[in-house]
């Protein structure tokens, strides 16, 4: 779990010094979730990239899953005061965490495919789009 949290802390550092993310990071959820998917890819984890959507709410959100646990470094746009979240995913089937950006089991895509991942941002603003102008895109084919 200490390299996930590291990890997870190096990916929202890298979102909030840049010049084209809100500091709240909102609306960068799939940008920072892919970049951190691909840093657990490069020490030989298996994540999963998750899109959830609740019905009461307008827009998805972004999280990746990893050894049990729930990796979400831009829940502070939905005021969230924790910067970095790296939760067990028992925690939120217990229902300890009842937050709808985290109730992983309302997700509308689970996937560990970049390729596929890819498809799914297709009609994003490029101001969300993790495959457009954030350097993310070199590592998908």
């Amino acid at each position: 779990m200490k390299e996930i949290k590291r990890i997870a802390s190096k990916v929202r550092h890298w979102a909030k010094n840049r010049d084209d993310c809100y500091q709240d990071l909102w609306g960068w959820c799939g940008v920072c979730s892919v970049k951190i998917f691909k840093e657990l890819q490069k020490i030989g984890k298996n994540p999963e990239f998750v899109m959830i959507k609740k019905e009461h709410v307008r827009s998805s959100h972004c999280i990746v899953i990893c050894d049990g646990y729930i990796i979400d470094v831009t829940a502070t746009q939905f005021g969230n005061d924790r910067a970095v979240n790296v939760i067990p995913v028992v925690h939120i089937d217990s229902g300890k965490y009842n937050f709808w950006y985290w109730d992983y089991q309302s997700a509308f895509f689970i996937g560990s495919d970049i390729n596929i991942i890819k498809t799914k941002f297709k009609s994003w603003s490029d101001r969300q789009n993790p495959f457009i102008g954030k350097g993310l895109e070199k590592d998908c084919k």
